[in-house]
Formats: structure tokens, C-alpha cells, sequence
């Protein structure tokens, strides 16, 4: 019989059983903490495997904008520096893998073609000023014929009423040997183009041969000089994914075809 003016005693919160469960310190059951643990584990797995997902497809990305440059550099570079020549004469291929050319950067148009000799005035312009270090020039006649010449000097002629085109400039072009009643002078560098150690490469005189693409370019790729002065592409890039290549064949054309 309970006495009176005793007060039971009372457990402390937390102690004892909640619910048939034995409780923590924290207040949760140890149930409730180990579902959270494992709801905590599935979502960090669930993490990483997203965020390996992204990294593969930010890597299969990259791979394709490397693909697709090389791509089209190798094609614009190409065309437009062969097409700027003529066939057999300003270019021509050689063991396969390369093609040695004319690389026209400019030219210079004659101010005054009736007093044309050795010493020129001329409305130059170009991707470059002429260089008479590397550069050689084809030089126009009153005939219609190109005449093959050395540019062995250039400096600029500021007090010439010559006329130039926007962006160009008046200079004085000194070449051997002279040709008569010069028109148009187109100067070049002697260059080489070669699909080779992965890249499309370009070696300018005796220099190295320097990378233009990123390296995505297979050692089957062929270029072949046919018939009517058209030279056959046949790239191979290396695609995404191991042992995977992409065929990419084309021609270039003479201008005027």
C-alpha cells in the first residue's frame, strides 16, 4: 500500500526502453541510428558512382574536341594552302605521309609595272610581312607568264603616292633576277606538311616539324597525288575509346575545279 505524501520515483529521460527499444543518449533508438548509417552509405556510393559517370563523360567530350580540330584544322590548313598553288608546280608529295609546297603569305602589287626591274614599288599585304631571310616570290609579267625570283631585299617607302588596298603598305622590293614589266609579285616560303608522330605538322626551311593539331592523327593516314592535279586525303583519326578509329578520306582539288 502506497504511503501517502511518498511521490514515486520517476525515471530520468532517456533511460530505460522507449517503445520495447533501447535508447540512446541522443534521444534515438539504436534501430533508428543504424537505418540512418545505412541510408548515409547508399547515398555516398550513390555519390561517387554519379560522379565517376561525369567523369567519364567529360573525358568522352574532351576526346571528341580534340577529334573534331583536328579535323578541321588539318582539312582548312590543307585546302587552303594547296589550293593557293598550282599542281606540279607549287607543290608536290612526297613519301606518303607528307607534301612539300609553296606557301604563299602575301603579295605585293606593282605601283609602277612599265618601270619595273630589280627594284620594285609595291602595295604589299599579306598574313605576314615579305622576309627576304626565307622568302622567294613569283613575279607576274606583262606577258601573263610567272617568273620564279629571289627577294633579297624589302624595306618600307613611306613617301610613295602608291595606292594600297585597306591594311596593306607601301614598300620597296628588291629581286634577282629582275623581270621586265612586273605586275603582281606573290612571295612564299618553302614548307612541308606532314601527317606524322600523331599530328598534322608543319617544318618551314630546315626547321623542326611543329604540331598544328592535337595528337589524334594515326600513322595509317596517306596523302597521294592522282590524276588532274587532285591530291588524295586518306586521314585516320584516333577515336574514343581503345582500338577505335575514325576514316575521314577527301580531296583537294585544283582552284578552279
Amino acid at each position: 500500500m502506497r504511503e501517502r505524501g511518498v511521490v514515486p520515483p520517476v525515471e530520468a529521460p532517456g533511460r530505460g526502453r522507449i517503445a520495447g527499444h533501447a535508447a540512446c543518449p541522443s534521444g534515438f533508438s539504436v534501430v533508428e541510428i543504424l537505418v540512418a548509417l545505412v541510408l548515409l552509405f547508399t547515398v555516398l556510393a550513390s555519390a561517387r558512382s554519379v560522379f565517376a559517370r561525369q567523369g567519364i563523360t567529360g573525358q568522352a567530350v574532351a576526346d571528341w574536341r580534340e577529334i573534331t580540330d583536328t579535323w578541321a584544322i588539318t582539312r582548312t590548313v590543307l585546302e587552303e594552302d594547296v589550293r593557293a598553288g598550282s599542281p606540279g608546280r607549287d607543290s608536290w608529295v612526297g613519301g606518303g605521309d607528307s607534301i612539300s609546297l609553296r606557301v604563299f603569305r602575301g603579295l605585293g602589287v606593282v605601283c609602277r609595272p612599265e618601270a619595273a626591274g630589280s627594284e620594285l614599288i609595291v602595295g604589299a599585304r599579306g598574313l605576314r610581312v615579305a622576309d627576304p631571310a626565307k622568302d622567294s616570290v613569283l613575279a607576274l609579267g606583262v606577258d601573263g607568264r610567272w617568273h620564279l625570283a629571289a627577294l633579297t631585299n624589302r624595306r618600307p617607302e613611306p613617301d610613295s603616292a602608291c595606292a594600297v588596298a585597306p591594311g596593306g603598305r607601301v614598300e620597296e622590293w628588291a629581286i634577282e633576277p629582275p623581270v621586265p614589266a612586273s605586275v603582281i609579285l606573290r612571295f612564299f616560303e618553302r614548307g612541308a606538311y606532314h601527317l606524322s608522330d600523331g599530328a598534322l605538322r608543319y617544318r618551314s626551311g630546315r626547321g623542326g616539324r611543329q604540331p598544328l593539331t592535337p595528337l589524334r592523327v594515326d600513322s595509317a593516314s596517306r596523302l597521294e597525288l592522282s590524276g588532274g592535279g587532285r591530291i588524295e586525303v586518306d586521314l585516320w583519326l584516333l577515336g574514343v575509346g581503345r582500338g577505335s578509329r575514325i576514316h575521314v578520306p577527301w580531296r583537294i582539288w585544283p582552284r578552279g575545279h
